[in-house]
């Protein structure tokens, strides 16, 4: 025990140490009085942080800490939305500096210091995560999209529905829910690409700019394979020429790890009769006339009927 600290004040401390979240006042009373959570919050050993909830010090700027107390202040029919949504779900790496509430446009609300309310018309079934009540998964991208201009480009909004395994094409049906989206056309192509198999910004410029059109038609994105021992996941893919095109981006590939890896399944892909074709960044966006031409060339030698 700390000198000069009571049992009582040492327990309290013990209890909020262990947990990861805020605490209700009403369940600290089962471990010490009132008097002693005062002495506690007075000495800086226990932080007040929400409607009736107590924590440790080292919790109190937590996105768990916040999320929790916006979770305690919002009416029952109101959601954790926007970026905290996707930290709910499952992207707890986002650094999430204000706590997103979906709540009814008559909704008279005063939010505590940290959290904004939007007001909306949309109609969003709600969803419990844990201790959290929020939006469906589907309506993620569509949250951040909408309240977080950090989202708005295409590695950030891929990289949501790629990490939550969001199906885009049921984020797209939500989209039509929402009434007023900024920059709704982006987002529209955005999740298009994404339901045909677009994980990458890398993968994005290829299948928007460099890949496009009729030509390609026949190529399927995130094409499964069957390699030996396994199965591969191949970025573009011929089926019938078993021509496999993967793009290099560094959040991936850049490793020595991941340069083996990639080895690693060329020579699977080899062993099962596809050629593989790497690009980088600087070949995509660069020179994209030149990786047309490779893939074509690489066809013709697979097929000689190949126009």
């Amino acid at each position: 025990m700390t000198p000069g600290r009571s049992p009582a004040l040492t327990r309290l401390q013990r209890v909020l140490a262990n947990a990861e979240v805020p605490v209700a006042r009403s369940d600290l009373l089962s471990h010490c009085s009132a008097r002693t959570i005062e002495r506690a919050v007075h000495l800086g050993l226990a932080v007040p942080t929400g409607p009736g909830l107590i924590t440790a010090p080292h919790n109190r700027d937590t996105v768990l800490t916040r999320v929790t107390q916006a979770q305690a202040w919002m009416p029952t029919d109101a959601l954790i939305a926007g970026p905290a949504a996707a930290w709910v779900w499952g992207m707890r790496h986002l650094d999430i500096r204000e706590i997103d509430v979906c709540a009814r446009p008559s909704a008279r609300l005063r939010p505590p210091q940290g959290v904004r309310v939007w007001r909306t018309s949309a109609s969003i079934h709600p969803t419990r995560v844990g201790a959290f009540t929020t939006v469906p998964k589907a309506h993620v991208p569509v949250q951040v999209w909408a309240r977080s201009s950090a989202f708005r480009d295409p590695g950030s909004m891929l990289g949501v529905v790629r990490d939550l395994r969001i199906r885009a094409d049921l984020s797209l049906k939500a989209l039509a829910r929402y009434p007023r989206v900024p920059d709704r056309a982006e987002l529209t192509t955005l999740l298009t690409v994404a339901s045909d198999g677009v994980t990458s910004a890398l993968e994005y410029i290829a299948k928007t700019q460099v890949f496009t059109g009729p030509e390609w038609e026949a190529w399927v994105w995130q094409g499964r394979v069957n390699v030996p021992g396994r199965a591969a996941v191949v970025d573009m893919l011929h089926r019938q020429a078993r021509v496999a095109v993967e793009f290099d981006g560094a959040q991936f590939h850049s490793s020595d790890r991941a340069r083996r890896r990639d080895l690693e399944r060329d020579a699977l892909l080899s062993a099962a009769g596809f050629m593989t074709i790497r690009f980088t960044y600087e070949d995509v966006t660069q020179r994209p006339e030149w990786c047309r031409q490779q893939v074509r060339d690489s066809l013709r030698s697979r097929r000689r009927d190949y126009p």
